[in-house]
């Protein structure tokens, strides 16, 4: 029993660093366009998921729908 508790840990564990090795790479990908990198915190929400000419065109936040009164262009 203990031989298999081991071997489901390790399974799981192999499962979840795939799912972050996965969410690292989309996480700095614009969530309009899916092609340019994030540049753009906007306020006041301070999401950080836009790039910097989806962030211009858009006037609320794609994550949650708050209005967009300014932006912070950040560059990395």
């Amino acid at each position: 029993m203990c031989v298999r508790h081991q071997a489901r840990t390790q399974e799981m564990k192999e499962k979840d660093h795939t799912y972050v090795g996965n969410a690292d790479l989309n996480s700095h990908v614009c969530k309009v366009c899916f092609e340019s990198l994030t540049s753009a915190m906007l306020l006041p929400c301070r999401h950080f998921c836009l790039c910097k000419s989806c962030s211009l065109a858009c006037a609320e936040c794609p994550i949650c729908r708050t209005e967009i009164a300014d932006r912070i262009f950040v560059f990395t």
